[in-house]
């Protein structure tokens, strides 16, 4: 009889435990869900943690994508910096300026001995700072001015500083006369190990409206849609 009674005692003790954590629960269902009906409250919540859960995904996807391109680009002018520009406009990704530690003098007719110089003697100028980590990206765009047929001298030492095994390559330019010269074949010797996919060539009295060119490049690599 001792026996029963206990158990009885222990079954109400129970039932009135579980009450109380299913009250309990109801207010934070009903705080995840603008409906105050309660059989909906818990399948709105968890289509709310979906949706939250697909929003967070999305922007991963996006931020993962942007940061796996890396658009590198010497420019004395301006003229390749604005296209750089574009291109990241399209396809996002970082920006980085390849630049000299001394700096280029801003007198054309002087630039012209000195870069066809550092070109005779095979110079690698020393640049004024380092890339962001290589390692991130995937693929890198490489932009440069056409100058004496190749490109500038500053471009060559960021590309034998750092390791661009197994990523994928583009190079864009911009140019006066010439077009493309002996860049993309130096290209092709300093980075033996990489993939290299058709550039773009714009000239300079050509960049003001470059933007749907640049679009229909990048659409033609498949790199946007």
């Amino acid at each position: 009889m001792l026996k029963k009674m206990l158990m009885v005692g222990i079954s109400a003790f129970m039932i009135f435990t579980l009450g109380a954590c299913g009250n309990s629960n109801l207010p934070v269902e009903r705080n995840l869900n603008t409906d105050s009906s309660v059989e909906n409250s818990t399948d709105s919540a968890s289509k709310t943690q979906e949706n939250e859960n697909s929003d967070s995904n999305s922007e991963k996807a996006d931020a993962d994508s942007e940061s796996a391109v890396l658009i590198a680009y010497f420019s004395w002018s301006g003229n390749t910096k604005q296209l750089a520009e574009m291109i990241q406009e399209q396809m996002g990704g970082e920006l980085f300026e390849i630049e000299p530690e001394t700096p280029y003098t801003d007198d054309i007719n002087e630039l012209s001995g000195i870069s066809l110089q550092e070109q005779r003697d095979n110079i690698r100028p020393a640049l004024s700072s380092a890339a962001p980590d290589m390692s991130q990206y995937d693929v890198i765009f490489v932009g440069f001015p056409n100058w004496w047929n190749n490109m500038p001298m500053p471009v060559f030492t960021f590309l034998e500083e750092y390791d661009f095994s197994g990523k994928t390559v583009i190079p864009f330019t911009t140019y006066g006369n010439g077009v493309w010269g002996k860049s993309v074949d130096s290209i092709r010797t300093t980075l033996p190990d990489v993939t290299i996919l058709d550039g773009l060539a714009i000239q300079e009295h050509e960049l003001q409206d470059a933007s749907s060119e640049v679009s229909e490049w990048l659409q033609g690599l498949g790199l946007i849609k």
